[in-house]
């Protein structure tokens, strides 16, 4: 037999006494039922107890009320930050996989490189990655990283798998970062299975996807080389870029659903954020076509083109043109007016918009449709258009009468001003010319949001473009603008191209002054960065260095981040061949004052009383030449530098 469990039993009572005792314990607690009504009152009304539950009660309201009180003070008073979506709030850190970070010595960027540099996009305060094209590359791909794509629901094996690149979003979201990639639309390799089956059968499935004629066509691409490559039995195809690179053919319905249908497989299969659509210019910029653009290009000619005969430059097709597609949540409303500073005007009868933006708008917004069908609470997917040949043609891809297409277009226009030594009054010419331009087509796209940029993948980095000592000066100024900044990677370094013989902005991003930059073991892909030694991440980073472009680039993030400055109003103040003045101004919050002098001369500046008060705090001086408070009405600018000043709003 098991021991008795001793805790489950009382012990019985030894001796008499005992047993007297527990009745004696039993009766006193069956007879103590606490004080009674009468004896509480007594007790109760004595002065001490009267005086400390008076004082409780008097505490409690005063407490309330001045709760109450606060609560509305608060209300009243504290500013409110606009309601602007992540896209339009944060910083966009635009990167090339292939040259950012190489973690198994091929000298090629990958994406476990990028995901081990999340922590780096942190330390920026970057909240949105935007990825250059990732999609698997032709073996014989030369020049034009990313563009020799041969399966656009596949990753470039040089660039990792499909597994890395879902640990990539995983890292992101976790350190709420959002990612956007990089589509290109508008042509593929020649390597694509679509175009070996396009040229080998003239009747097959995939005949129409690209752009045939019998006849050689007279368009030439930019460099004058032919635009058009014969094959033998086939006849010959349309390239905007080089043989290498067939065009699509957007007339093919068929084409149009397999272009939607990748795009929806990365939001659908990843969670990717949203897309910069890029090349949209030349999904119809083919054949004679594009001799109407060009005619428009060279006259500025406001009127629609005359209608082309393109039965020799196009293939025949009973493909319809996409219908328009249904948009009823097409993007969050626009809560500001971006570089607003008056009040809107009715577009004059005088504005077009021409048969090929037209085509390019429907073809939007058939990709449109992916994104807001995959859009949802809490997870808005972007859409982003690049490509344009001139600033009219931009803004259409907006939308126009009530019609939402891109969320914004990329203007990548405007570094065209910024080279060699910039003039103040010609960059104030291409904010304000793009401003313009959306408001000639009607107030929604007025109010749209802007974007700005000074370099990209495509476009020579600005350290190279003009010079290295005004690096700090454009990214004040491209981070205090109205709109999205688009950062190209190594930007806050002052990064230059490299001596490569194309792609030379591509260069590795420069972490530290070892072997390659730190950026491989093995050897690079393309060569280093001129100034890799001196403007890398480890040397600017040194917190002794203030005046860094690294730390000031930080700086102005913080800045950029600040609600006037990331959705306030936009007003130029001063403009000059060598300076650029602008507020930018909320209603409750305080003024900053961006003055940036692009030329190398000392520039003495006054500014208007009614514009600019006499007291103003120093947030950011390019070359330290100023610091703390002072009156910002008259001022003494160094060449080539930048100051931002802060001070309470005007009543």
């Amino acid at each position: 037999m098991g021991t008795p469990d001793r805790d489950n039993y009382e012990m019985a009572p030894q001796s008499d006494r005992d047993v007297e005792k527990q009745k004696q314990v039993e009766e006193e607690e069956a007879g103590w039922t606490g004080l009674g009504k009468e004896e509480l009152l007594q007790v109760a009304d004595t002065p001490a107890w009267n005086w400390t539950r008076n004082v409780l009660l008097v505490l409690f309201w005063v407490t309330w009320v001045a709760m109450l009180i606060a609560a509305i003070w608060i209300v009243v008073t504290v500013p409110r930050c606009p309601d602007v979506e992540w896209w339009e709030k944060n910083v966009v850190y635009q990167v090339s996989p292939r040259s950012f970070y190489d973690t198994d010595g091929d000298g090629v960027g990958d994406l476990k490189g990028l995901n081990k540099k999340i922590s780096y996009l942190e330390e920026l305060k970057v909240k949105i990655l935007y990825i250059n094209s990732i999609f698997s590359q032709a073996n014989n791909s030369v020049g034009h990283p990313g563009n020799h794509i041969v399966d656009f629901k596949g990753i470039d094996t040089s660039l990792g798998t499909k597994e890395d690149f879902q640990k990539l979003m995983t890292t992101a979201t976790e350190s709420s970062i959002k990612v956007i990639l990089e589509f290109i639309p508008n042509h593929s390799s020649d390597q694509h299975p679509w175009f070996l089956d396009s040229k080998a059968n003239a009747t097959g499935p995939k005949a129409n996807y690209y752009i045939w004629s019998e006849y050689q066509g007279p368009e030439v691409m930019e460099d004058n080389n032919p635009a058009w490559t014969k094959v033998e039995g086939r006849g010959w195809y349309y390239h905007s870029k080089d043989p290498s690179l067939p065009d699509f053919n957007y007339k093919s319905e068929d084409l149009r659903k397999d272009i939607t249908e990748a795009m929806g497989y990365w939001l659908k299969e990843f969670g990717v954020d949203g897309m910069v659509i890029t090349n949209v210019n030349s999904v119809v910029d083919y054949g004679i076509v594009s001799e109407s653009r060009k005619r428009r290009q060279s006259t500025n000619d406001t009127t629609a083109a005359p209608a082309a005969d393109l039965t020799q430059a196009m293939p025949a097709t009973t493909d319809a043109m996409p219908a328009p597609v249904a948009t009823t949540d097409a993007m969050p409303e626009s809560k500001t007016t971006m570089g607003a500073t008056e009040p809107f005007a009715e577009p004059g009868p005088t504005y077009v918009i021409h048969e090929e933006d037209k085509m390019l708008q429907e073809y939007i917004k058939q990709w449109r449709s992916v994104f807001v069908d995959n859009s949802y609470l809490g997870k808005y997917r972007l859409l982003v258009t690049s490509g344009a040949d001139s600033i009219d043609s931009a803004v259409v891809q907006y939308g126009n009468k009530g019609q939402r297409l891109a969320d914004f277009p990329l203007n990548t226009l405007f570094p065209d001003v910024i080279t060699g030594e910039p003039n103040g009054e010609m960059v104030a010419e291409a904010i304000t010319d793009w401003i313009e331009a959306k408001k000639k087509v009607d107030e929604d796209t007025y109010k749209r949001w802007d974007s700005w940029m000074v370099s990209n993948n495509d476009i020579w980095r600005v350290a190279s473009r003009c010079s290295s000592d005004l690096v700090n000066v454009m990214n004040t100024m491209v981070l205090t603008l109205p709109g999205t900044p688009i950062i190209m990677y190594g930007q806050e370094l002052g990064m230059q191209n490299n001596n490569a013989s194309e792609d030379q902005q591509l260069a590795p991003m420069s972490w530290d002054k070892t072997k390659n930059a730190n950026f491989s073991k093995g050897e690079p892909w393309t060569s280093l960065s001129d100034n890799w030694e001196s403007n890398n991440v480890k040397v600017l980073s040194d917190k002794d260095k203030k005046d860094s472009e690294l730390n000031i680039f930080k700086s102005l993030v913080d800045i950029h981040l600040e609600p006037p400055v990331s959705a306030g109003f936009f007003d130029i103040i001063k403009k000059s061949s060598g300076v650029l003045a602008y507020l930018r101004r909320l209603e409750d919050w305080p003024t900053y004052l961006v003055v940036i002098n692009f030329s190398n001369s000392v520039e003495q500046l006054e500014f208007p009383s009614d514009r600019v008060q006499p007291e103003a705090e120093v947030v950011l001086s390019t070359d330290g030449s100023f610091e703390g408070d002072l009156n910002p009405q008259k001022i003494k600018m160094k060449g080539k530098s930048a100051v931002v000043f802060k001070y309470k709003a005007l009543q």
